[in-house]
């Protein structure tokens, strides 16, 4: 998920906030960018799943199960999410 470049430390300003359901939003965030994220653990690479509702294109939220692994640099610096 892409963080916002007008401020990172505002959850608010996140692109994709107007698409994740309310009650899974701190989950997502938590996951991606909070203080315990997968993006901040040790190791090169990490794999991660996590489930979560997504708005549909008409307004119904929907089950996804994101599968993804966190790619990092040898400073173990997250620098790619790839997966679905």
């Amino acid at each position: 998920m892409a963080r916002s470049k007008s401020n990172d430390s505002n959850p608010d300003t996140y692109p994709f906030k107007p698409f994740v359901h309310p009650a899974d939003y701190k989950k997502v965030v938590d996951h991606f960018v909070g203080d315990k994220s997968a993006c901040r653990g040790a190791g090169r690479d990490v794999d991660s799943t996590l489930d979560f509702q997504l708005k549909h294109k008409k307004s119904r939220y929907r089950w996804v199960c994101n599968t993804h692994t966190i790619v990092k640099d040898k400073k173990n610096n997250p620098v790619v999410v790839v997966g679905n």
